[in-house]
C-alpha cells in the first residue's frame, strides 16, 4: 500500500463500509497491517493522528470498544489526514537557485531537465514560466521561503557574479546550508572556483559548465542524482548523450555579461544610502521605479496604499529629504535636486537593492489575511455571498454613505438574477465594514468634507478573487444554493 492522500481516502472508504456482520479475524488483521504501514509512513508529519490510531488499536485489542467503532473513528481520522496532506507532506522537488540576469542559460537548463522527465510539480524556478510562483499565490519572497522549508528539496545553485550580486540568491544559499539540503553547485561560464564565497565550500560537489574535460561526466552524475531523488524512470543512454551535448553546445554560444555592483554613491551631499531611514528609501524607490523628479504627496499616498505598505510615514520622509536644502518641498510637492535624482534612478545595483529591500520589508499583502480568516471560518453566510457577488460581477469598488444605495441596488439585481433571497442586500453595510476593519479595501474617493464614500479592493485581494479561479468556488456555490428561492413550479 503506497501511502498518499488518495490511498488514505480509499482505505477510509473501505473500512467505513464494513458492517459488523462481515468483520472477522482476517479483516481485523488486514486493518491492523495497513494501519501500521500508515503509522510508519506518516508519524513524522501526523504524530497526533498516528498516536490516536495506535490508541484505537490498543482499545480494540483490549475489547474496550468494538471493531466497527474503531473502523469508523479511524476512517474519520484518515479523511482528516488526507485533507491535510498537501499542507504537511511536501513532495520531493528540485529548486533552482539562480540570478534572473542568467536566465538565458537557466532556460536551457530547465529544458534539459524536462527532457529527462522532470514535471512542473517537481521543479521550482522563479524566472521560468510554468515553474515559478503560481498566479494568486501572493508575495514571491514568501512563496520562495515556503518552498525552501521543504525537507525533500534538492537545491541546484547556478553560481555566477550575477548570483553573488543578488541578496535573494545569497539568502537561498544560506537557507540550503542551514537546512543541510541536498545540493549541487554549477559554476556558469566566466565564474571560477576562487570566486565562490559564503556558505558554499568550493571543495563540495560542483563543476564548471565551461570545463570541457569534466562537464559531461559531471552532468551524467547530476542526471543520476536527480532521477534518484525524484524517483524518475531512467532515460536511454544514447538519448541522454544527445540532449546533453545539445545543451552544452547551446550554452557555449551564450555570452554572460555580469552586472557590476558599484560602490555606494552619495545620494545627498552629506549622507550615503545606508544612512537614510526606511521611510526615505521607500519614497526614493517610488522615484526609482517611476522615474519622476517631482512628487505630489497625494500621488505618493495612493501608491503607498495600492502597494500595500505598512507603517510608512510620508510626512517624515518628505521632511527629511528636503532638510538639506537641495531638494524642495512646496505646496505638498517634493522636487528633487537634479544630481540627486539622476543618482536615484541610475542603474547602480547597490542603490536599487537598498531601496527595494526597504520597500519589501514594509509590504504586507492583504490576501494572506483574507485566506487565513477564510480558513478559520470567520466568513459567515453574508460574507460568503458578498464574495460570490464580487466574483460573479467582477466588482472592485464599493460605495459608502449615500453611494451605498447604488451598491445595494446593484446587489439586489444580482440576487434577482440568481433567484436569491435578499440576504446580502440587507447586510451590505456589515459586510463592507468587515472588509474595512480587516484592511481588505482602502478608501479611494471622498466627500467634500474628507469622509470616504468609496472603497476599493487592495490589489492582492483583487488578484486573489478575480485573476484566477477562486479555490473555494464550491463553497460559494453551496452558500448560494442555501439562499436560493425555490419556486413551486
Amino acid at each position: 500500500m503506497s501511502i498518499d492522500a488518495e490511498s488514505l481516502r480509499s482505505f477510509s472508504d473501505s473500512i467505513s463500509s464494513i458492517n459488523e456482520f462481515t468483520i472477522n479475524e482476517n479483516v481485523i488483521k488486514v486493518f491492523k497491517d495497513n494501519c501500521n504501514k500508515i503509522i510508519s509512513s506518516c508519524k513524522k508529519n501526523f504524530p497526533e493522528e498516528c498516536g490516536q490510531i495506535c490508541l484505537l488499536i490498543k482499545m480494540l485489542d483490549a475489547k474496550i470498544i468494538s471493531a466497527q467503532q474503531v473502523f469508523q473513528i479511524t476512517g474519520r481520522i484518515l479523511i482528516y489526514m488526507a485533507d491535510e496532506w498537501d499542507k504537511r507532506v511536501k513532495p520531493k522537488k528540485i529548486f533552482i537557485s539562480h540570478s534572473t540576469d542568467d536566465r538565458e542559460i537557466i532556460d536551457k537548463f530547465v529544458a534539459l531537465l524536462e527532457k529527462i522527465g522532470v514535471q512542473s510539480g517537481q521543479l521550482f524556478c522563479s524566472s521560468i514560466q510554468g515553474y515559478s510562483i503560481p498566479q494568486g499565490s501572493g508575495d514571491l519572497y514568501d512563496f520562495i521561503r515556503n518552498e525552501m522549508s521543504n525537507d525533500n528539496l534538492f537545491v541546484i545553485m547556478m553560481l555566477s557574479q550575477n548570483y553573488y550580486n543578488s541578496p535573494v540568491c545569497l539568502n537561498e544559499m544560506g537557507a540550503a546550508w542551514v537546512k543541510q539540503s541536498e545540493y549541487q553547485s554549477i559554476l556558469l561560464p566566466n565564474f571560477n572556483y576562487p570566486d565562490i564565497r559564503g556558505a558554499i565550500n568550493p571543495r563540495d560537489i560542483s563543476f564548471q559548465l565551461n570545463d570541457e574535460l569534466n562537464r559531461k561526466a559531471a552532468l551524467n552524475e547530476l542526471k543520476d542524482r536527480i532521477i534518484a531523488h525524484l524517483g524518475l524512470n531512467n532515460i536511454n543512454h544514447n538519448v541522454w548523450e544527445r540532449i546533453r551535448d545539445t545543451f552544452l553546445r547551446e550554452v557555449d554560444q551564450i555570452v554572460i555579461t555580469p552586472n557590476v555592483v558599484k560602490k555606494s554613491m552619495p545620494v545627498t551631499m552629506a549622507t550615503s544610502i545606508t544612512d537614510l531611514t526606511d521611510n526615505e528609501k521607500i519614497i526614493l524607490y517610488y522615484v526609482h521605479m517611476n522615474k519622476v523628479r517631482t512628487l505630489k504627496k497625494s500621488d505618493v499616498l495612493m501608491w503607498v496604499k495600492t502597494s500595500e505598505l505598512d507603517n510608512v510615514n510620508i510626512e517624515s520622509a518628505f521632511d527629511l529629504l528636503s532638510a538639506d536644502g537641495k531638494n524642495s518641498f512646496v505646496d505638498e510637492t517634493l522636487t528633487l535636486d537634479i544630481v540627486f535624482f539622476r543618482q536615484v534612478i541610475s542603474d547602480d545595483v547597490y542603490i536599487e537593492n537598498q531601496l527595494k529591500t526597504a520597500f519589501e520589508s514594509n509590504q504586507n499583502l492583504h490576501d494572506k489575511k483574507f485566506m487565513y480568516l477564510w480558513n478559520e471560518n470567520k466568513f459567515d453566510d453574508s460574507l460568503k455571498l458578498f464574495v460570490s457577488y464580487i466574483i460573479d460581477e467582477r466588482v472592485t469598488c464599493f460605495g459608502d454613505r449615500w453611494q451605498a444605495n447604488n451598491q445595494i441596488k446593484h446587489i439586489e439585481e444580482w440576487e434577482s438574477k440568481n433567484n436569491l433571497y435578499a440576504h446580502l442586500s440587507k447586510n451590505y453595510t456589515a459586510c463592507l465594514n468587515f472588509l474595512i476593519q480587516n484592511n481588505f479595501v482602502y478608501d479611494s474617493d471622498w466627500t467634500s468634507y474628507g469622509n470616504p464614500r468609496e472603497y476599493r479592493l487592495y490589489p492582492s485581494v483583487e488578484k486573489l478573487l478575480l485573476s484566477d479561479e477562486f479555490q473555494y468556488n464550491n463553497e460559494l456555490l453551496k452558500i448560494k444554493d442555501i439562499y436560493k428561492i425555490e419556486f413551486p413550479f
